[in-house]
C-alpha cells in the first residue's frame, strides 16, 4: 500500500557517498579549499557571495556564486549572500596554479624535437622540456643551442604546448577525481588536469585535486631510444682517412648526437660510418655528422685474435691392391 510521492524534501544523492558522486560525507567548501592549498578565507570578499533565500541556505547549499553581487544569476526566490561559508575557488572552472616557471640555465629549456640533432638545433621545432612527446617520428633531444625562453613565439601548431615546468613543481601532481581518494585511484594522463581548473576536468562532480601521489612523469613514456648492447665483433678494414678535417672523420653512430659525440670517451668502442648510412651503423643508432670525435684520433682495440678451422689428419689416396 506504498505509493511513490514528489517533491520531497529528501535528496537520493545524500545516501551516496562522496566518492561515488553523492553527498554522503560531501567535505565542506573550506575543507576542500585546505585540501587544495588555498588560504581560508579568501582574500576576496567575493568569493565567499553565494545566491539563496537566507544566509544560512546559501552556506548549506554553496551550489550557485554571485559574484556580481546580483541576483541575476540566482534561481528565483534566492538573493546573493554575503560573507556565507562558500568558497567560489573551489567551484568548477576556478583556476588554483600559479604561473610555471624555471631558471634561465635549466638543461630543460634546451631540449627541443626533431628529426636529428640538427633539425632541432634549428629552434624551430616543439619544445620537450616539460617531458611532452614529439610530433611523428620526431625524438626529444637535449643539449641544442636553444633556449625557450629566448625563442619568440611560434606560430600556433595543431596540438597547443605548454609553459615549461620542473620536475617538482606541484602542477605535475594535479589530477581529476570525484574526490582526493578517487583522483590518487584513478591518476593517469587522461585524467592529469595541469591548468589546475576543475572544468579541465569535465563531468558533473569532477574536481581538479592537488597534492596528488601520482607524479605525471610516471605515465610520459621516455622519448630517448634504447642503446644497443655492445658487441665484441672487430671493426671491418677501412681506409685511412685522407686528411685530418676531412668531415668523413667525425661521423659516428649514436642514438642522438651527444651519444655520438660521447662514444668515443671513456673506453668505449665508437663505430665510425664513414658513408654517412645508417646501415653502416648495424644496431648503434644512426649515423650523425659533426660529432666530437674524429677517427684519426681513435685507436681501437686489437680484436680478438682469429683461429683456423679445424683440420682432419692427412690420409693417403687408396693404392691399387698388390698382385699375388
Amino acid at each position: 500500500n506504498q505509493y511513490c510521492w514528489n517533491y520531497i524534501k529528501c535528496d537520493v544523492r545524500d545516501f551516496i557517498p562522496w566518492a561515488e558522486g553523492g553527498n554522503l560525507g560531501k567535505p565542506s567548501h573550506q575543507e576542500i579549499a585546505v585540501e587544495m592549498g588555498l588560504s581560508f578565507r579568501s582574500e576576496d570578499p567575493t568569493d565567499h557571495y553565494f545566491c539563496g533565500r537566507t544566509p544560512l541556505q546559501a552556506s548549506e547549499n554553496c551550489h550557485r556564486p554571485c559574484p556580481d553581487d546580483t541576483p541575476l544569476s540566482c534561481r528565483h526566490g534566492e538573493h546573493c549572500q554575503h560573507d556565507t561559508a562558500c568558497d567560489a575557488r573551489v567551484m568548477p572552472g576556478s583556476g588554483i596554479t600559479e604561473a610555471p616557471s624555471l631558471p634561465y640555465d635549466s638543461l630543460e629549456n634546451y631540449k627541443f624535437c626533431g628529426m636529428s640533432w640538427a633539425h632541432a638545433n634549428g629552434c624551430e621545432t616543439k619544445w620537450c622540456g616539460d617531458g611532452s612527446g614529439c610530433p611523428g617520428e620526431q625524438s626529444c633531444y637535449a643539449d641544442t643551442g636553444c633556449n625557450i625562453q629566448d625563442r619568440g613565439p611560434l606560430p600556433p601548431s595543431a596540438t597547443p604546448t605548454f609553459s615549461p615546468v620542473p620536475y617538482d613543481h606541484k602542477s605535475n601532481h594535479f589530477f581529476c577525481g570525484k574526490s582526493y581518494t578517487d583522483a590518487a585511484a584513478q591518476c593517469s594522463l587522461e585524467t592529469h588536469c595541469r591548468s589546475g581548473l576543475h572544468s579541465q576536468c569535465g563531468g558533473i562532480g569532477m574536481y581538479c585535486w592537488p597534492g596528488v601521489t601520482c607524479h605525471l612523469q610516471d605515465f610520459v613514456a621516455s622519448t630517448a631510444p634504447q642503446t644497443a648492447s655492445p658487441t665484441i665483433d672487430s671493426e671491418r678494414p677501412t681506409k685511412s682517412p685522407s686528411d685530418y678535417d676531412d668531415p668523413r672523420n667525425s661521423r659516428f653512430c649514436g642514438v642522438s648526437w651527444s651519444d655520438a659525440s660521447d662514444s668515443c670517451k671513456n673506453g668505449r668502442r665508437p663505430r665510425w660510418c664513414p658513408r654517412g648510412t645508417d646501415e653502416e651503423c648495424r644496431g648503434s643508432g644512426v649515423c650523425w655528422a659533426d660529432t666530437m670525435c674524429d677517427i684519426s684520433e681513435i685507436t681501437f682495440p686489437p680484436s680478438l685474435k682469429p683461429t683456423n678451422n679445424p683440420t682432419e689428419p692427412a690420409t693417403w689416396s687408396p693404392t691399387d691392391s698388390p698382385l699375388e
